[in-house]
């Protein structure tokens, strides 16, 4: 098998590279806190208001995965989303957020997922919890260089692996389902009162008491929102894999709605069988099926091997997509030091990419890795994966926003979809709502009324106390402000050595169109070539970048120029 075939993927590889991603470690524990969140005063869960939850984050995330069959076409990019806003927002904005999107969006989740994955096969050989979270942050550690290597030295090994992982880990959503559903040893306790006083079922296990009629405040599905939103993030990863597809402007726009249809109807079947049951986790469903104590300890590990597996393959998509991430930037000189970077090789491969994913990934390892060490706990891990889901869908919004102003200025660098502009703003308005419910009342109001309260962060190897309300809203604004401050850094290094070397002027020159030099073919007076069917073919003159020349044709004319070399 050649090297080039060797690191192409096909239309199923990227399909389970998205839903791997998507389907992650989140649906098996998020039911819990999500119904902790809608809980009324005395304790009930409101199955409808579970539902809906769901259903509204559902909706959030598949208005936007429509509206990007549309803003995609845009342009062919293996930057993916950055490509698309820098199409339709200007290179400036579409640098900003390529910058942010691989130096802090997916190489926070690269640093935390893997620790966490390994957590998951401790928790199942380490039910007490004796292990220190060191000894588990070495294993996370070992585990993304096995990944990150398989993802640049064989491509399509590592796809085969994604579509294999993802088959592999629906197998016990889909029992969890079956059970949730049918509910095995009498144990649906739906509109239950006895469950009230007495939240245990038939097998020993406790519940939440849900009911149809108990109420509930709107704003606390709201507050459940960001823990579904996260177990729908990433739909877009295969965006950075355009490259490695054929007709990607068509496929991954396909390749994300699909993928949250499939999430969709998963996510809220489980979320109905939780409902019946009262049973806030995969694990606690599956122990269901029977009374003896023992066999439903062997059903935990069993799940929580699972886990594992799902956490690997969301770090394997994950990773494909920040590799190719990293090359776009090197390989387009967009990242700061990209001279260092574009003179590494490891055989016949160009190494820049490679070495920009390993710098980022160690440090933000050691950033996260040192102080849950220090704590031994990982709810620093937990906390850091929330600011980056809140800004990714922030950034969706504002892909969706600049699709609907190239709709209203008719500047037709998109293929119009049906149905876009609805979609489109529904997702803008939802998402508007969510962000700023998640950063002023539960990062700023709510912190304020019990700053040092226990955090909720924390999964396998967390001890209340240890980790506050305070530190999470401390972190959560951290990474924000780092979110914003390190694209802009990365702009004025550039733009620095844009003074000395020429490279990406196109950020900082002005650059003035002589509409007579622009042309190197027109009529003998040196007028504009022949309008044809609403556009016009044109050969600018060599020294006229080709991408620009579009652009201002575009602008001045309100038509498109087909540029021929």
């Amino acid at each position: 098998m050649s090297v080039k075939n060797a690191r192409k993927i096909g239309f199923w590889s990227a399909l389970s590279v998205s839903l791997g991603s998507v389907i992650g470690i989140g649906i098996f524990l998020k039911n819990g806190s999500i119904m902790r969140n809608i809980a009324s005063g005395d304790g009930q869960v409101n199955f409808i208001a579970l539902l809906i939850a769901w259903i509204v984050g559902a909706l959030i995330s598949l208005c936007a995965a429509y509206s990007f069959s549309e803003v995609a076409t845009s342009r062919h990019s293996k930057s993916g989303l950055a490509g698309w806003i820098e199409a339709l927002g200007g290179r400036k904005q579409g640098l900003f957020i390529k910058v942010l999107h691989c130096t802090v969006y997916y190489v926070l989740f690269i640093a935390c997922l893997p620790t966490i994955a390994v957590e998951g096969l401790f928790q199942a050989i380490d039910t007490n919890n004796s292990v220190h979270i060191g000894y588990i942050f070495l294993c996370g550690v070992g585990l993304i260089i096995f990944i990150g290597l398989m993802n640049f030295f064989a491509l399509k090994a590592s796809g085969k692996m994604q579509f294999i992982g993802t088959i592999t880990k629906l197998v016990p959503l889909v029992l969890a389902i079956v059970v949730g559903l049918i509910g095995a040893n009498k144990t649906h306790i739906l509109n239950n009162p006895a469950m009230i006083e007495n939240p245990v079922n038939n097998v020993g296990v406790p519940v939440y008491a849900t009911s149809t009629t108990s109420s509930f405040d709107v704003s606390s599905l709201f507050l459940a929102l960001p823990s579904i939103l996260f177990a729908f993030d990433s739909f877009l990863c295969v965006g950075n894999l355009a490259t490695e597809m054929d007709k990607p402007e068509k496929k991954v726009p396909i390749v994300a709605v699909i993928t949250i249809i499939a999430a969709a109807i998963v996510y809220i079947l489980i979320a109905i069988g939780s409902g019946l049951t009262g049973l806030g986790s995969v694990g606690e469903i599956l122990k269901t099926l029977t009374t003896n104590t023992q066999i439903q300890n062997d059903l935990a590990i069993a799940v929580n091997v699972f886990i594992t597996v799902s956490a690997i393959i969301v770090i394997n998509g994950m990773s494909m997509a920040f590799l190719k991430s990293c090359e776009g930037l090197v390989a387009a000189k967009h990242i700061m030091f990209y001279q260092f970077f574009q003179k590494l090789r490891i055989g016949k491969h160009e190494a820049g990419g490679f070495a920009l994913y390993w710098i980022l990934t160690i440090f933000y390892m050691l950033l996260l890795g040192i102080p849950s060490v220090v704590l031994n706990d990982d709810a620093v891990f937990d906390a850091a994966t929330n600011a980056p889901v809140v800004i990714v869908f922030l950034i969706y919004a504002y892909a969706c926003g600049l699709g609907i102003y190239d709709r209203y200025k008719q500047r037709n660098r998109c293929v119009h979809v049906k149905g876009f502009l609805v979609a489109a703003s529904i997702a803008i308005i939802l998402i508007l709502v969510l962000f700023f419910e998640v950063t002023i009342y539960d990062n700023i109001v709510k912190v304020a009324m019990n700053p040092y309260g226990n955090s909720s962060d924390g999964l396998f190897y967390s001890t209340a106390g240890v980790w506050k309300n305070i530190d999470h809203t401390i972190l959560f604004w951290a990474i924000f402000i780092w979110a914003a401050v390190l694209p802009t850094i990365n702009y004025f290094v550039l733009k620095k050595d844009s003074e000395k070397t020429g490279n990406n002027k196109e950020f900082f020159v002005k650059y003035k169109f002589n509409w007579k030099e622009a042309f190197k073919k027109g009529d003998k007076n040196n007028n504009l070539p022949i309008n044809l069917n609403n556009s016009v073919s044109v050969v600018p003159h060599p020294s006229v970048n080709k991408n620009q020349f579009k652009q201002v044709y575009v602008k001045k004319f309100r038509k498109p120029a087909k540029v021929l070399d």
